[in-house]
């Protein structure tokens, strides 16, 4: 059996459940149980009871359904950077939110409206538009979005606040600054100092957040971005995917500035986001500096070439945040990192 059927099947089956609770439990039999001319305190606790009980029933069906779904579909990273109490946060507002049948987008607040996470149905970019436009002006330090294999739901989380120094009493997060610099000074042997620079400012939660790997993937942008104005990007194609990569830099702008236009123009150029990571560094530099990982695919499927001329206008576009038609492209192919 496929993967792919196995999803469809999974999920029909969740759909089948989910449809249960609304229409049996909430407008069925058990409905008109509850009357106004109710006589005792018994046949109120029975009636609970009863409820309780078929949406117990219910519950623990989509349980079983929806979680193995739900585990095999998100992309690998998102297991890799996301706490396991946000993940049974996002799965059980998944479960009795019916976003997919609906089509609606749930929101989901901290308690010190610090953070907020948006989930919504995935493989509809007004959707995500829809989210990143309630995000324009959230004075963001740091996002992050990820859209399911089957592209049937996106997560999304969003940060402000004020920079959180390292909690160096974590061994987890000791152990990421580590690997970073390790993997950063292969790189970049002759800049220790920058590098050093570069972990001694870096916000816990992007920290907590982010992998190793992720942590040298912006450097690459940071370093550049502090001695260029504007925007800048590489853009690079993924190893034995047909998905490509996209680093956006930005000087004094927001992520929060700029998500909308960004998602806007990856859909006028025919492809769409598979997952985001944002992150907006202040504190030990002149100037704001942000930093946006875009992951793409082809709405048609096929592999991105990213010397083809759509995908180099997207390149320009993304530089200057605006639609290109006919232009001299050649400059915008070399890897300012390299």
């Amino acid at each position: 059996m496929s993967e792919e059927f196995k999803s469809r099947m999974d999920w029909d089956r969740f759909s089948s459940v989910a449809k249960d609770i609304t229409d049996e439990d909430l407008h069925g039999a058990h409905a008109g149980d509850f009357s106004s001319d109710m006589k005792s305190d018994e046949q109120l606790e029975q009636y609970i009871a009863n409820v309780a009980s078929s949406v117990s029933d219910s519950l623990k069906q989509s349980v079983e359904t929806l979680t193995p779904w739900f585990f095999n579909n998100m992309p690998k990273i998102y297991y890799q950077t996301t706490p396991r109490a946000e993940k049974v946060q996002h799965l059980q507002a998944l479960m009795t939110s019916h976003l997919l049948d609906t089509k609606q987008i749930v929101s989901l607040w901290d308690a010190s409206r610090t953070k907020v996470t948006y989930m919504g149905p995935g493989g509809e970019q007004d959707v995500l538009l829809e989210v990143a436009a309630k995000v324009s002006d959230f004075a963001m330090k740091m996002g992050s979005i990820y859209v399911s294999r089957d592209n049937r739901l996106f997560v999304s989380s969003f940060s402000r606040g004020s920079h959180v120094a390292i909690d160096f009493g974590n061994a987890r997060i000791t152990e990421k600054l580590r690997l970073a610099k390790e993997m950063m000074l292969k790189e970049f042997s002759n800049e220790e100092k920058e590098i050093q620079h570069y972990l001694d400012h870096l916000d816990n939660e992007f920290v907590m957040y982010a992998t190793a790997a992720r942590i040298l993937l912006t450097y690459r942008m940071v370093r550049y971005m502090k001695s260029h104005e504007g925007a800048h990007t590489f853009f690079e194609p993924v190893e034995d995917r047909p998905t490509a990569r996209v680093t956006l830099g930005i000087k004094n702008a927001s992520a929060g500035e700029v998500i909308h236009q960004t998602i806007n123009l990856l859909n006028r150029y025919g492809v769409c986001l598979t997952r985001c990571f944002t992150v907006t560094f202040s504190k030990g530099y002149e100037s704001p500096i942000s930093i946006i990982h875009l992951h793409i695919a082809s709405l048609s499927g096929e592999k991105i070439n990213v010397n083809a001329v759509p995908m180099i206008k997207l390149n320009k576009a993304l530089r200057t945040m605006g639609w290109v038609d006919n232009d001299e492209f050649s400059n915008f192919l070399t890897p300012q990192y390299a």
